[in-house]
Order: C-alpha cells, then sequence, then structure tokens
C-alpha cells in the first residue's frame, strides 16, 4: 500500500527549543520534545477516519504526559489538522504549524491558532494545487512571487485569518539566509557553533553563491512576505516573529532574533513594534 507521511512536534513551554525526533510508533514517544509520524492513505476515506482517530488517540497521550503546545508539519492533511486541534482545543491547548498541504484558509477553518513562516509557505495559491497534496516548492515558489497581495482572494484569506483570531508568525530572517548572492552569516555565530557546524554553513552558503538563480528567487519572496506581513497587521491580525529552527543553518536563535526585528523594521515596522511581536511569539503563542 502507497502511503504518505504527516508529522506533528509536540513541544513544550520552551517553545524556541523544539526537538524532533521522528517516531514510527506512539509506543516509542514518550518523551516530553518529539514528533509523531502519522501515516494516511489520501484517497482512501476509511483510512483517513483511521487517521483522524489515531491522530486524536495520539495526541490526547502526549496531552495527558505534559505538551502544552502542538505542531502541525508540512504534509498534515485536514483531517488530521482538525482531530489535533480538536483534542488540543479540549484541554485549553493550543495548536501551531508550519503547514503546506493544507491551505491557511483550511488551517484557519480547522481551529488552528497560529501559523508560522507566512504567506511564503501557504500553497492555496498555487495554480495547480492538488487538495491535501504538498506541492514541490520548486513549482509554487516561483509563482507565488507574481501573486498580488492586494488581490481579493488573499485580501480574503487575510481577512478571515483576522476574524478567527489566527496569529502568524514572522520569520523573516530564515527567508533572508535563501537570498544566497547577498547573505553573509553572522560573525558572532563563530563563537556558539563547533567549527564543523560552522565550516558546513561556510560551504553551504559558498554553494548557493555558484549559483544564483533561487537567490534571486528568494529575494522576491522575502519583498513578498515583508508586504504580506504589513497587510496582514494592517487588517488587525496578531503577528509575532521567531527563529525557525531549520532553514540551512545560517541563522541562530538570539542573533537571528535580532536579525527578524531589522527586517521588520525594514518592511515598514516601528522599532518598537517589531520589538513587540517578537516578545509577543512567548508571550501569547506558548502559555
Amino acid at each position: 500500500m502507497n502511503f504518505r507521511s504527516s508529522e506533528f512536534t509536540f513541544v513544550n513551554r520552551s517553545f524556541y527549543h523544539q526537538v524532533c525526533i521522528e517516531v514510527y510508533c506512539a509506543s516509542r514517544a514518550n518523551r516530553r520534545n518529539t514528533s509523531s509520524e502519522i501515516r494516511a492513505e489520501r484517497n482512501s476515506h476509511r483510512l483517513q477516519r483511521n487517521c483522524h482517530r489515531r491522530g486524536f488517540r495520539i495526541t490526547d497521550g502526549y496531552a495527558f504526559q505534559g505538551a502544552t503546545l502542538f505542531k502541525g508539519y508540512e504534509n498534515v492533511n485536514r483531517a488530521e489538522l482538525s482531530s489535533i486541534v480538536d483534542v488540543a482545543h479540549k484541554r485549553g491547548l493550543k495548536v501551531t504549524g508550519h503547514i503546506c498541504a493544507v491551505g491557511f484558509l483550511e488551517a484557519a477553518d480547522a481551529g488552528i491558532d497560529n501559523l508560522e513562516h507566512g504567506l511564503a509557505v501557504d500553497t492555496e495559491f498555487f495554480s495547480r494545487k492538488k487538495t491535501g497534496d504538498r506541492s514541490p516548492r520548486n513549482e509554487w515558489l516561483p509563482e507565488l512571487v507574481n501573486l498580488e497581495i492586494k488581490s481579493k482572494p488573499v485580501q480574503r484569506m487575510i481577512r478571515e485569518l483576522v476574524r478567527r483570531q489566527v496569529a502568524i508568525t514572522s520569520t523573516l530572517a530564515i527567508f533572508e539566509a535563501f537570498v544566497d548572492e547577498k547573505f553573509e552569516l553572522d560573525p558572532r555565530m563563530r563563537d556558539v557553533l563547533s567549527n564543523d557546524a560552522y565550516a558546513a554553513c561556510t560551504r553551504r552558503l559558498l554553494a548557493g553563491k555558484r549559483d544564483n538563480r533561487w537567490s534571486r528567487v528568494w529575494e522576491r519572496v522575502l519583498k513578498k512576505e515583508m508586504e504580506f506581513e504589513r497587510e496582514f497587521v494592517q487588517a488587525g491580525g496578531l503577528l509575532m516573529a521567531g527563529v525557525d529552527p531549520t532553514g540551512w543553518g545560517g541563522v541562530v536563535a538570539g542573533f537571528g532574533d535580532q536579525r527578524n526585528v531589522e527586517l521588520l523594521v525594514a518592511a515598514g515596522f516601528p522599532p518598537e513594534g517589531s520589538y513587540s511581536q517578537c516578545d509577543a511569539e512567548r508571550r501569547n503563542v506558548s502559555r
């Protein structure tokens, strides 16, 4: 049988210290910070129902163990996300997500509390989008740069997120790191990374600079994301900021948070407001 995978990351109150350990059996996932992979056949209603029940059971188990925040990852489908939200909300807990297979409007309708990264990971406007399927990034990202933020579909999505009080976490520093042509490593990273880790980051950046085709796409994506976040806040949305633990390793917590503030200011937000948005991540999502 052909399966697709979905990942849920379960984290405690140390929101910035997510430990994503993939496991395939709930009985092995007895840690406070972990993720569990839930497999489901997309075209089978029976298996979707089973996946919903299993998602409910696993989430409830982690909540019982002390998890206080749940994160749906890229391949999560609507049924799985709904089951996670149902359990979490019944326990007074929150759900965030870096989602791609599910669009932002679908996620809001499912009751998600926060969406990570913003428009730059939302595939619902991709012209060849298939329901419940995570489209390849190299297909939808070039199309995203031509999306008009003022267009009716995007504005409708923004209004719906605001109406349902769904927050967005800005991670501009992560997107900037993909603009290899212009990006440079923060020299302070030498003091916090091992020699091997820093050398790996240097090699990755040099490789990106040798081929700047995707760098130029990401530069436009970064500007588009800035515009989207301004529109979202102007419409009354709650924008927060944080540092993603993935990317390719070119940004680390602390230094990345500082860079987020600088990029929010560059996007048109006042400095004091940008700091408040970063602090809101801790105060509003992880409690």
